[in-house]
């Protein structure tokens, strides 16, 4: 069997471990808890599983040529691409458990807090602290979701799954967990409140996703959940198992509406007090999914568009979550290109903001045509943003544009689909919420000179952040207050309609009509 050398991490920490003959070296970092990343869940297709051979390097693959010659000659190769047939010694950027380090809160004092609410995302989860006095989120702690190495979007997830690796799947989102309430450092924990997409939490409890991987997408459960940590936690956690039965801990997974539009809306929902508005308000979640939701406490349509994961980072040349050292901001000074950090650290990659903002400065700049053309200087290697640490620069693509170009398209067109099918224009809409990290740190002016939000909402909108978060923590204020949220929640499930975009016949026709940037006509 060949000796593996994994070498990791800013510290150059070392995995020494032995791997079968033959044994394809993502899958083989993947099965012992290494991750790199790779948005294609390793079809050989997004070119983002680069690793650097020190010793035994192997020959290069067709695919490797998406690597610069440099590079190729110095020993980086494609992780999904080669298989391992003799010792060697492998250098990554970082593991997941590296990352999830850099995010943690310094506090190292336990909190007057014994409830936790977690967010699960298809590219990020988050998980925060509720102050019992009010039901505020006290203290948050966010890691990118590990479930990533079978794929960045949930349409990879389900495949994964239904080809067998739902153990594995259930194995990574419980890890995730029991690290995220390790960071948060309390001293004991009574009730955790789950809100996740509908995918997310069939994989999290362990329910098949057959129903989801194909028309008429039939979920096996949308209801609440509530049950004892132990009883629904993966067998591989005996740590956060044993910890789960001496604290007795209870764990309520929140109900969805449908097979992609989760509990994480209906969160969303709950948080800005949907059940109790008599003006018509817009609720839009701009993660990979692009789920919205259009109405009043009597009347709502709910959807979802395949957005893909361009707008959290994934699925472009060099996207990552918004982790510290991700371009977060950019702005072009005359010809300098002036980029901010998460953290202030210095670039590594390109967060979902940084992704809108590169392309509404491209735009503005007349670098990038409205239909979505680079100037020629750059349609070959794509536009330099930022340098690494490393000397390497940071490019951004012209299919990195043409991805943004889907998304944008996708959002637009179910945004406009809500207001016909509700019989009402972008005038009559009181106010607009934005859901998630993205949201928040979203500029909005940028997102309507694209085009993805219409002008006529700029002024209407308001980035209100983890939504589903505080749906969640409403939803334990309302518990410990003697209230019955749950009742609240199902009360707004059953007066959604889901509106099914894929059987619209104009939706297409929208699509192909929001693909320029800038405003529709």
């Amino acid at each position: 069997m060949p000796q593996v050398i994994i070498v990791y991490g800013k510290n150059k920490k070392e995995i020494n471990t032995q791997a079968k003959q033959g044994e394809n070296l993502l899958f083989f970092m993947r099965r012992i808890g290494v991750f790199v990343e790779n948005s294609c869940g390793g079809n050989k297709t997004c070119g983002k599983c680069a690793v650097l051979f020190m010793d035994g390097i192997p020959e290069v693959e067709a695919e490797d040529i998406i690597l610069s010659k440099e590079g190729r000659e110095k020993g980086w190769r494609l992780a999904c691409c080669h298989k391992i047939e003799k010792d060697c010694k492998i250098w990554v950027e970082e593991s997941c458990l590296e990352r999830e380090k850099n995010e943690r809160n310094g506090n190292k004092e336990p909190l007057d807090s014994d409830t936790i609410v977690i967010d699960i995302g298809t590219t990020t989860l988050a998980a925060s602290l509720v102050r019992k006095s009010d039901g505020k989120l006290i203290k948050t702690v966010t890691a990118a979701n590990s479930q990533r190495v079978y794929g960045s979007d949930v349409i990879s997830r389900i495949k994964a799954a239904n080809e067998g690796n739902e153990k594995g799947l259930r194995e990574l989102i419980w890890k995730d967990i029991e690290r995220l309430c390790e960071s948060l450092n309390v001293k004991t924990i009574s009730h955790i409140v789950i809100s996740g997409n509908t995918v997310m939490e069939h994989l999290l409890i362990g329910d098949s996703c057959e129903g989801l991987g194909q028309a008429p997408f039939h979920p096996v459960n949308l209801a609440c959940v509530e049950k004892d940590l132990k009883d629904v936690i993966s067998d591989s956690n005996e740590t956060f198992r044993k910890l789960a039965k001496e604290m007795q801990t209870k764990v309520t997974i929140l109900p969805g509406i449908s097979a992609f539009v989760g509990a994480d809306i209906v969160s969303g929902l709950y948080a800005i007090s949907m059940q109790k508005r008599e003006k018509i308000t817009l609720l839009i979640d701009l993660g990979t999914n692009g789920e919205m939701v259009l109405g009043t406490k009597s009347h709502m349509i709910a959807t979802a568009v395949s957005a893909g994961p361009a707008l959290e980072g994934a699925g472009i040349s060099s996207g990552m979550p918004g982790i510290s050292g991700a371009i977060a901001r950019v702005n072009f000074l005359g010809k300098r290109v002036q980029t901010v950090t998460l953290g202030g650290k210095a670039p590594v990659g390109v967060c979902g903001t940084g992704v809108l903002e590169t392309v509404c400065e491209l735009y503005r700049a007349g670098i990038l045509t409205k239909e979505g053309i680079l100037e020629e200087t750059y349609r070959e290697k794509g536009f330099p943003l930022a340098k690494r640490q490393d000397g390497s620069m940071i490019y951004f693509t012209a299919q990195d544009v043409r991805m943004v170009q889907l998304a944008k398209s996708a959002i637009r067109s179910g945004i406009e689909l809500l207001l016909k099918h509700y019989g009402i224009t972008a005038d009559e809409v009181d106010q607009v919420y934005l859901a998630g990290s993205f949201g928040q740190k979203l500029n909005v002016h940028k997102a309507v000179t694209i085009g993805l939000i219409p002008k006529k909402l700029e002024k209407k909108t308001t980035a209100m952040g983890n939504t589903s978060l505080l749906g969640a923590a409403a939803y334990v204020q309302a518990k410990d207050a003697g209230k019955q949220p749950r009742d609240d929640m199902e009360g707004i499930i059953r007066n959604t309609t889901v509106l099914n975009l894929a059987e619209l016949p104009e939706f297409e026709e929208y699509y192909i009509k929001n693909m320029n940037f800038g405003e529709a006509l």
